[in-house]
């Protein structure tokens, strides 16, 4: 992950040595008022590195679904040290003669006498302003007091990682103690021994490599996956076999006939894979589990997640149902076996787009903010040594064994194209509709593809990623059981350990930072605010006509007509883009700029990449994802998705005002109309009404301001109900669960969550109001 701190020393000395691109003037660069760090007095310097400062830990050591943990900023906040030592002194932890420190957080001044080191309790994340006074004498040599004074901006973050879905992302197969059969019959321990949850899982994995990557960041952990939860198909007890036993057997599928229902897991209710016992061939509604979601939603609440981690649409597909099914049906994808075999995963398979379109449907509809998911790929098991599919498998999981009764390989080879394949192209897709990110390359991984060595279930011990029956049956139970055993066909803890490594390879590269709003005050000064309403402003710079935001980059264009940008830090260094512009637009790594001879261009990368002309009368740009939407003077709007060379697609004519976000797009017309419309360029407009001002759109939220400065928001359908939020408005912002607006009177307010809500930030004299999208 990019964690970056500039300090103010070292961009002076950039400025002095003429560092950085050559496109860059960084001695035009815009004023920084603030700083991450910086000594204010001179020469009496007994911190060389300044303050220094670390986040307490927060990952806890077994599950904890207390209110105290998910919910800090409700209780007792984020704890951290902070740090005034001089380097000779750090390990003492006594008073020190001759020594005072004063600090002051956040506007509260606290005087330590002689202690160095404070821990202080942040309400909230965001940046806090840090100042330190020290002054110290030499009591015995009579010599002069000397003062010293230190400021630093101590950023508050704490990553929310939740998981869930089935027991690729529980853990199955890796409990957290391993058993030990024999003299001392010990048992397997896991999180939630109902479950199989193990925090060897990749996403406990990863959460825990985050909070230790950072000294100045924490993670909150919570995992809901359950070993055979699916997203929504209703999954039996297989206890029945087909005809008469012993001379019928299971065909793998269970369905009503065989047992009661387990249920589903993510979007319904589920007994878990270790159920409660049952009676009179039912469980009792007591005995089933909350949905995952159902749980989340009780759980988190309001409080956004950084990471959801999502294992989910092997069980949809039937995997494990497929894999009984071959191994008691020689040649299951041959003749009538396989006719049967097809008429029933063929409607699975069906059915998993729509299950994961419902699975996103309803994380919007229960009001989740979920800033990043990630989509983990399932590893492929049926590799052996040589990176070949196996010559067979599972045989010692048959109640038979020792027969032959076990998935071959040309059954193997069957399943790889008509099973796995596709379910790695839906899972793919739907991480494209929905702006998930696929953690890709675990297949690859096991497989062995450019190693040429596989790591599945034939491969030998050493190599082995994947739990055969009997690693399974002596790691997690019943003992000598293979026949039994859940964990067969999952990873073990060396195999979570490589899944892990991809998704910490994503996370890294994609976890938002936490969401900033920016204001251009009336005398032309940027601000900009990280995390919550209690953290503080950080001066950006002045002579300032516009700011834009975006994840971490801050972008301002000055009254002269220069654009610069700063990546990273509120108190990074600012780089000089281009100068002769007229309006500026950031979304995601594009940047986007219309020059004041009406020429529109974006780039895409980092600030000093290349730019790609888009047209020329251009009125307004605006950038989302990889949509590109432009208003031409002459009032048509055009868009293209995807490449920054793709072709244009006239929308509509007669446009005054468009927005874009995610798949949703919005136009103001020129006689007051208003419309929006969401998926393609060519999709169907829902009226907004006339009368009106302004369009603000993200993935859930409609806003439109009025002509006679009534705000209206809908929340959820494009058809939902209007609701009134406020009056007297003269410029409207949405992002995420964020709503904006600046009043006639020019006060900028904020709230979070629910339109209802009371608004928490308040500036005054207010240009302008921003808010960051992801």
């Amino acid at each position: 992950m990019y964690r970056c701190v500039q300090a103010v020393f070292a961009t002076v000395l950039c400025i002095t040595l003429a560092c950085g691109s050559p496109e860059a003037n960084h001695q035009d660069a815009p004023q920084q008022t603030g700083s991450e760090e910086k000594a204010l007095t001179d020469p009496y310097n007994p911190l060389p590195e300044g303050i220094r400062w670390f986040q307490g830990a927060r990952f806890a050591s077994g599950e904890n679904e207390t209110a105290s943990y998910l919910h800090p900023e409700a209780h007792s906040g984020y704890t951290s040290t902070l740090n005034g030592c001089p380097p000779e002194f750090d390990d003492i932890g006594y008073s020190l003669f001759g020594y005072n420190f004063t600090w002051t957080i956040a506007g509260t001044t606290v005087d330590m006498g002689g202690v160095c080191k404070i821990n202080h309790s942040f309400p909230t994340q965001g940046a806090y302003d840090v100042r330190l006074t020290i002054t110290h004498s030499e009591l015995l040599g009579g010599g002069p007091i000397q003062t010293a004074q230190y400021q630093r901006f101590v950023t508050i973050r704490d990553y929310l990682v939740v998981s869930l879905g089935d027991s690729y992302g529980s853990g199955e197969g890796a409990p957290d103690a391993a058993a030990h059969w024999g003299d001392t019959d010990t048992h397997p321990v896991w999180q939630n021994a109902r479950c199989h949850r193990s925090f060897k899982s990749p996403a406990a994995r990863a959460a825990l490599a985050l909070e230790s990557s950072d000294p100045h960041s924490s993670v909150t952990f919570l995992s809901l996956a359950c070993s055979g939860a699916t997203i929504q198909r209703t999954t039996y007890e297989y206890e029945n076999w087909g005809g008469n036993f012993p001379l019928g057997i299971f065909d793998g599928f269970a369905t009503a006939s065989d047992g009661p229902p387990r249920g589903s897991g993510i979007l319904g209710p589920y007994v878990g894979i270790e159920a409660p016992a049952y009676q009179h061939g039912a469980w009792n509604p007591e005995h089933y589990m909350p949905s995952q979601l159902n749980r989340l939603v009780t759980l988190v609440g309001n409080r956004p997640i950084d990471a959801l981690v999502l294992s989910a649409g092997g069980n949809d597909v039937g995997f494990g149902d497929i894999l009984r099914f071959c191994v008691v049906h020689t040649d299951c994808h041959q003749g009538n076996d396989g006719q049967e075999l097809r008429s029933k995963v063929d409607v699975l398979k069906a059915a998993l787009p729509t299950s994961y379109d419902l699975l996103q449907t309803q994380l919007k509809q229960v009001g989740l903010d979920v800033r990043s998911t990630y989509l983990m790929e399932y590893p492929d098991f049926a590799r052996g040594n040589s990176g070949q599919i196996c010559s067979s498998i599972l045989e010692e999981t048959n109640l038979y064994a020792g027969v032959g009764a076990d998935v071959s390989y040309g059954e193997l080879a069957y399943l790889d194209g008509y099973v796995r394949l596709p379910l790695m192209n839906m899972m793919q897709d739907a991480a494209e509709r929905h702006g998930w990110n696929y953690v890709s390359g675990i297949s690859d991984a096991f497989a062995g593809v450019g190693s040429g060595v596989g790591h599945g279930l034939c491969a030998s011990p050493s190599n082995r990623w994947v739990n055969n029956g009997y690693d399974a049956s002596s790691t997690q139970g019943p003992e000598d059981s293979e026949a039994e055993t859940t964990g067969t066909a999952h990873p073990n803890e060396t195999g979570y350990a490589v899944m892990t490594v991809f998704l910490q390879e994503k996370m890294d590269d994609t976890l938002p930072p936490l969401p900033r709003v920016g204001i251009l005050k009336t005398q032309g000064e940027a601000h900009v605010q990280e995390g919550g309403a209690a953290s503080g402003w950080v001066p950006q710079s002045g002579d300032i006509q516009a700011v834009a935001l975006s994840g971490s980059r801050i972008g301002v264009l000055k009254l002269n007509g220069d654009f610069y940008l700063k990546d990273g830090a509120l108190t990074a260094m600012w780089n000089l883009v281009t100068g002769d512009v007229a309006a500026i637009a950031l979304s995601g790594d594009r940047i986007g700029i219309i020059k004041t001879n009406g020429e529109a261009y974006v780039k895409e990368g980092a600030w000093n990449a290349s730019w790609v002309l888009m047209s020329g009368d251009v009125k307004a740009l605006s950038l989302s994802g990889k949509r590109i939407g432009m208003l031409k003077l002459n009032g048509d709007f055009y868009l293209k998705d995807g490449a920054l060379t793709e072709q244009w697609d006239l929308v509509t004519g007669d446009v005054a005002a468009i927005a874009l976000s995610g798949k949703r797009i919005g136009v103001v017309k020129t006689n007051t109309e208003s419309y929006v419309k969401e998926g393609a360029w060519n999709a169907t407009w829902v009226a907004l009404g006339s009368n009106s001002k302004a369009i603000a759109l993200t993935e859930n939220r409609v806003g439109v301001l009025r002509l006679n400065g009534e705000f209206f928001l809908r929340d959820g359908a494009l058809t939902a109900a209007w609701n009134l939020v406020t009056g007297d408005v003269q410029s409207i912002s949405l992002a995420g669960r964020r709503i904006g607006i600046v009043k006639t009177d020019g006060n900028g307010y904020v709230k979070e969550g629910a339109w209802t809500g009371l608004w928490n930030w308040e500036t005054t004299a207010t240009t302008q109001l921003v808010l960051a999208t992801p």
